[in-house]
C-alpha cells in the first residue's frame, strides 16, 4: 500500500471519531470539523498540523479576540497567517512516502487532532465569522448575502451527506458516535448563526428556494442529531 492508503486505513481503524474530506485526492486529506470554514490540515512541507480558519487572514483582531483566551492553556500551539486564512499550528512527526508509514508517528498526530478539536469546541466559531461578516458589510448588501448563503448551503449540503454516511457506518462504536455528534453540533451552531446574522434578509425572502433550503437543512441537522443519540 502507498502512504495514503496506510494513513487512511490506520486512522479509520483506530480513530473512529476522526473523519476526512472524502472528496480530497491529497495523500493527507483535510480533517472535518463540522464547520464549513474550518479544517484541520497536515502540512507536509512544514511537518505541522494546521487548524485552518478560511477567510480570517485579514481579520487579526477578531481572530485574536476569540482564539487567544482559549489558546493560552496550550503553549505548544502557535498562530500563523497563511494567505487569506489564519491557522493554529503544532509541530508533528514527519509522515511521507520516503520515510514510510510509522504507526507511532500517526498516533501522535491523531492525538493532536483530538486536542485541536477540543480547542475548537471552546471557540465561538459561528459568532467569530458573524463579526467578520458585519465588518465586511455583507448583511447590508442583498447581493452579497445571496452569494454568501449560496456558497454556504452548497458546502453544508455536502457536509450533511457525509454525516449521514458516517451515521450508517457508525455501528455501536462509541468513538464514532462521539465524532459524529461533535461535527453535527458544530454544523448546528454554524447554520443557526447564519440564520441569526441574515434574519432581516430571511424575513424578506421567506418563500425563496434558498431560504427554504436553509431552514430545511437546519431541521435535517437536528433530526440527525436525535437519530445518532
Amino acid at each position: 500500500m502507498n502512504i495514503r492508503e496506510c494513513y487512511l486505513n490506520y486512522v479509520k481503524e483506530n480513530y473512529r471519531d476522526i473523519a476526512f474530506d472524502k472528496k480530497s485526492e491529497f495523500d493527507f486529506p483535510d480533517i472535518e470539523t463540522g464547520y464549513t470554514q474550518v479544517k484541520i490540515v497536515y502540512n507536509a512541507s512544514y511537518h505541522t498540523l494546521d487548524m485552518r480558519f478560511n477567510g480570517m487572514g485579514n481579520y487579526e483582531s477578531i481572530f485574536g479576540k476569540y482564539i487567544y483566551p482559549v489558546l493560552m492553556k496550550h503553549r505548544e500551539f502557535s498562530l500563523w497567517k497563511m494567505a487569506s486564512s489564519r491557522v493554529i499550528r503544532v509541530k508533528v512527526p514527519c509522515i511521507n512516502e520516503e520515510l514510510g508509514f510509522i504507526e507511532e508517528d500517526c498516533n501522535i498526530q491523531m492525538e493532536y487532532v483530538r486536542t485541536l478539536m477540543e480547542i475548537l469546541s471552546k471557540i465561538d466559531v459561528a459568532r467569530m465569522y458573524s463579526e467578520r461578516r458585519e465588518i465586511k458589510g455583507i448583511p447590508n448588501n442583498d447581493d452579497a448575502v445571496l452569494a454568501e448563503l449560496s456558497d454556504f448551503l452548497q458546502d453544508y449540503k455536502n457536509e450533511l451527506v457525509d454525516r449521514k454516511e458516517e451515521k450508517e457506518a457508525m455501528g455501536f462504536d462509541a468513538y464514532a458516535k462521539k465524532g459524529i455528534l461533535y461535527r453535527l453540533s458544530s454544523m448546528s451552531k454554524d447554520i443557526t448563526q447564519m440564520i441569526m446574522t441574515y434574519s432581516d434578509y430571511i424575513t424578506r425572502n421567506q418563500k425563496t428556494k434558498l431560504i427554504q433550503s436553509l431552514m430545511q437543512y437546519k431541521n435535517d441537522t437536528e433530526e440527525l442529531i436525535k437519530e445518532v443519540l
